[in-house]
């Protein structure tokens, strides 16, 4: 979703982490900014099954504190979609991140998977 032009956007990496579920979909787009930052992040989720539960997507980062989660952005019933820009900041540094997608029954989790995982050049 992003592209990156010309001298001054070189310095700037995009990425994209893409998660499929059967019955969910979740994608995030984003570019690091520093070693502690991405900015943007685009967060999409769209619930792809006429179950009766609904998809949930966040952003999930690891850095030298451990593993960080993101809230959840939701898609509640059959094609909804559902799509936010936001940022990311870690004051410890933001190693790699990548996309989670779940499905939910109500609030009982019952299956999550992870995009590919997006490392910081700036590491």
């Amino acid at each position: 979703m992003f592209t990156t032009t010309g001298t001054a956007a070189a310095a700037a990496a995009a990425y994209e982490s893409e998660a499929v579920l059967p019955g969910a979909r979740g994608v995030i787009d984003l570019q690091y900014v520093s070693r502690t930052s991405a900015n943007p992040v685009v967060i999409y989720v769209k619930d792809t099954a006429a179950d009766g539960q609904h998809a949930r997507a966040r952003l999930v980062a690891w850095g030298p504190g451990g593993r960080y989660e993101w809230s959840w952005l939701t898609a509640s019933g059959y094609n909804e979609s559902n799509q936010k820009t936001t940022y990311a900041t870690l004051s410890s540094g933001i190693e790699r991140a990548a996309v989670e997608v779940c499905r939910f029954d109500g609030s009982v989790l019952k299956v999550c998977d992870y995009g590919a995982m997006m490392y910081n050049n700036y590491g």
